[in-house]
């Protein structure tokens, strides 16, 4: 499938992963409300009835935070050829966008955090550490008729680089570590890692 063919398809599945997570918010209240440390995480992985493989990641930072009040991380994979591709829904300003990570992007993460997972773990692993992404959009001028749109995503372990897409999803092409940033990617960093701070303490 291309770009278009699985935005469609992650859209059209999400009815399926939201009905599957409130069947367990009870479970996960329950869970915050006995917590006596925060955040608490639950994790979950799901099939849906369309054949797709979720990754789904509940988040309270406090007591008050359960229901609808929690945060959901989703992620949907897609298992080919050339690696595991994932894919995290989201929303922007009240719209829904989609942000791709192609097999070469973990296997970077792999190598330049030296971690010993691979595949379906290694995905688990990078999304369970990096819950919370603030994304700084770049506006870049190829030439006098072409501009592109570069996107850095500041997480907790590091730094996802990638471009918007013509389907105005993202692309994240790479993953470095803040050590390799460089240039005016580190007053981007600093400016974008501050805002992540506040929102994910």
């Amino acid at each position: 499938m291309n770009e278009k063919e699985l935005s469609a398809e992650v859209m059209q599945d999400m009815d399926n992963v939201i009905r599957y997570i409130e069947a367990n918010l009870n479970k996960f209240r329950r869970i915050v409300l006995k917590s006596t440390r925060f955040p608490v995480y639950s994790y979950h992985t799901y099939t849906s009835p369309r054949k797709n493989k979720w990754i789904i990641i509940l988040e309270a930072r406090n007591k008050k935070e359960f229901g609808k009040m929690c945060g959901v991380t989703y992620v949907v994979t897609y298992d080919t050829p050339h690696g595991i591709y994932a894919i995290l829904y989201s929303i922007l300003n009240g719209n829904p966008i989609l942000f791709f990570y192609p097999p070469h992007f973990f296997k970077r993460f792999r190598e330049r955090t030296g971690q010993d997972k691979s595949g379906m773990d290694l995905i688990k692993e990078f999304f369970k550490i990096n819950v919370g992404v603030v994304n700084k959009i770049i506006n870049k001028m190829i030439d006098d008729n072409t501009c592109m749109y570069e996107v850095i995503g500041t997480t907790d372990s590091g730094v996802c680089l990638g471009l918007i897409t013509s389907e105005r999803n993202v692309h994240f092409k790479t993953f470095i570590t803040k050590e390799m940033l460089k240039g005016e990617q580190i007053d981007t960093f600093i400016m974008t890692d501050a805002i992540r701070q506040e929102v994910y303490g």
